[in-house]
């Protein structure tokens, strides 16, 4: 019985912590934080201007609630704003959020958009597409400051801000 309980003795003083790393290893690893990072500035071009010059990138970044989402600005088509958006997870299932339904851009004019389209296919934890909108007269006309995108209701997060200063 000696021998056996100093075995014990020695693993549970050796399991203990090593348990209790693992489990702040893995909540650290799922944590994000509340801010939006933005990354290194690029000009994507849009709709008859050859760019639109961004000073805080194209690659706007939100994360909360266990979720963090990136929207890249793009250049796909001529006639409207494309952005990629990419959503992580480890805990949320993403497929029950309907970005056309739950996302508007504004400019600096103070007008609102509505996205034409959400497209994406279902990913669960890790979900992305492309979020279609008509381009903006006044980005067009070169009068808008910055396009400023709200995502709402994402993840018990009320509202995901994002922006793209245009200089």
């Amino acid at each position: 019985m000696g021998r056996r309980r100093k075995y014990l003795g020695i693993l549970s003083k050796i399991a203990l912590p090593l348990i209790i790393m693992v489990i702040l290893v893995l909540v650290a690893g799922c944590s994000t934080s509340q801010e939006s990072r933005p990354s290194a500035s690029n000009a994507p071009p849009v709709a008859g201007n050859d760019s639109v010059p961004t000073s805080n990138g194209l690659t706007q970044t939100n994360a909360g609630g266990a979720v963090e989402i990136q929207v890249k600005w793009l250049a796909d088509k001529k006639d409207s704003l494309v952005f990629d958006v990419s959503m992580n997870t480890h805990s949320v299932d993403l497929d029950k959020y309907d970005l056309k339904q739950l996302t508007v851009l504004h400019d600096s004019q103070g007008n609102a958009y509505q996205p034409l389209s959400w497209s994406s296919a279902a990913g669960g934890h890790h979900r992305s597409g492309k979020l279609i909108f008509a381009v903006p007269s006044s980005l067009n006309e070169g009068g808008t400051k910055f396009l400023h995108m709200v995502i709402r209701n994402v993840a018990g997060v009320k509202e995901r801000s994002l922006e793209w200063d245009l200089g």
